[in-house]
This record gives C-alpha cells, sequence and structure tokens, in this order.
C-alpha cells in the first residue's frame, strides 16, 4: 500500500470515529420513555416493511449529530435494507439555533408527497450550514425541492399546507409522549436503543435483530 493510500485510510478511519463520537456526546442524559414505538402506516420508510426489524429514528435536520449519522443509516439500508425497514420520525428540537427546523421537516414532508422524502433529508442535511441560520430558509428548500426534480409549485403548496404541519406535529407530539429529550434517539423493534459508538457496533445491533426476527 502506498504512503497516500495509507494517509486516506487514516483518514477515513477518523472522519467514522468523529461521526460516531458526535452522536454519543449529543445523546445526553438518558431520556425515559413511555412504552416502546410501533411502526405507522403513514411513517417514511427505507428498506422493507414487511421484514419484522424496523429501525426508528427521532431526528431534527438542524441537529449535527444527526447529519453525522445520516450516512451510517444509509449504509445500513444500503447493506440490509432486505431484512429491515428504516422510519425517519420528525423531532425539532426547540432550542436557539434551530428556529428553521420545523420548516426542515415541512420542506420533508412536502417533498414526501411526491415520493422524495429522503431525497430531500439528503439535501436538508448536506446543506444544514447554509439553511439552518438563513432568513429565508424557504427559498433554500425551493432550490433543493428544483434540484431533485420536484413539481416547484406543488411542493410551495404542500410546504405551506396544515397537512404537512399536523404531519410534523403528530411525530413532535410523539416524541414528546415518550419524553425524549435528544437527537437523534433510535428505536429498535420499538425499544430505546443506546446511540453506538461505532458503526459496527450500530451494524451488528442490526445483524442480531435480523437473526432473531430469522429465528421466532
Amino acid at each position: 500500500m502506498s504512503n497516500s493510500a495509507k494517509i486516506w485510510g487514516i483518514a477515513g478511519l477518523a472522519i467514522v470515529a468523529g461521526i460516531f463520537l458526535i452522536m454519543a456526546v449529543a445523546k445526553g442524559p438518558d431520556a425515559v420513555t413511555n412504552g416502546s414505538v410501533a411502526l405507522a402506516a403513514d411513517d417514511w420508510t427505507m428498506g422493507n416493511k414487511d421484514s419484522g426489524v424496523v429501525l426508528m429514528e427521532y431526528s431534527d435536520f438542524a441537529c449535527p449529530a444527526c447529519k453525522a449519522a445520516s450516512p451510517a443509516v444509509n449504509q445500513l439500508v444500503d447493506e440490509f435494507g432486505e431484512h429491515m425497514v428504516f422510519v425517519y420520525r420528525h423531532f425539532p428540537l426547540n432550542i436557539p439555533g434551530h428556529q428553521n427546523a420545523p420548516l426542515a421537516a415541512h420542506a420533508a414532508e412536502a417533498a414526501g408527497l411526491q415520493g422524495k422524502f429522503y431525497d430531500m433529508a439528503d439535501k436538508l442535511f448536506m446543506y444544514q450550514d447554509i439553511w439552518k441560520p438563513a432568513t429565508d430558509a424557504q427559498a433554500n428548500f425551493e432550490q433543493y425541492a428544483t434540484d431533485i426534480g420536484l413539481d416547484l409549485e406543488k411542493f410551495k403548496t404542500d410546504y405551506n399546507s396544515g397537512a404537512t404541519k399536523s404531519a410534523v406535529d403528530d411525530d413532535l407530539d410523539s416524541a414528546n409522549s415518550l419524553r425524549l429529550n435528544s437527537t437523534p434517539t433510535f428505536f429498535l423493534n420499538g425499544e430505546k436503543i443506546s446511540n453506538p459508538r461505532t458503526y459496527d457496533d450500530f451494524r451488528n445491533l442490526i445483524r442480531n435483530a435480523i437473526e432473531n426476527a430469522k429465528n421466532s
């Protein structure tokens, strides 16, 4: 292996380690949950809804730790998508610097009505540092809608609709009923899990859940 390849390999490992360190630090104190959570018919999903293995995330598009977790989640779906389903639920935090988080959730919901919820989610995380402090975040979201090929007029209508706001509020109510206090918060098959410290830890959790589902 060349010296340059070794350097890039070490850099890649450092990036992955940094992602999971951010997740661990952002987790904060354990939240207290009232029971488990189950997949709903109107949840936005990736993977196999009939698999019997459900990974659910309560997330905030303005949260740096959620942004850091997103590539790992996408990788899990790429690897295990036939044997699991991933669910994203909105939990926009009411804290300083997150004033545009509910609006970003509206943008994702509006994109979802055109079949591109996760395409918009990827854009929101990718450009988090741009729209998060913006005074007119909707203009950013409209650009992302155009970039992913949405009907812009329909997107604008859906973005501002009561139904979109209600969908986000329903997820927020669910998070509050579970007494969640940080993002990202993950549930595996309805039970809250601690944020994994490495990708391999996350991967092993999913693999074990898949094996248990096969043997049940």
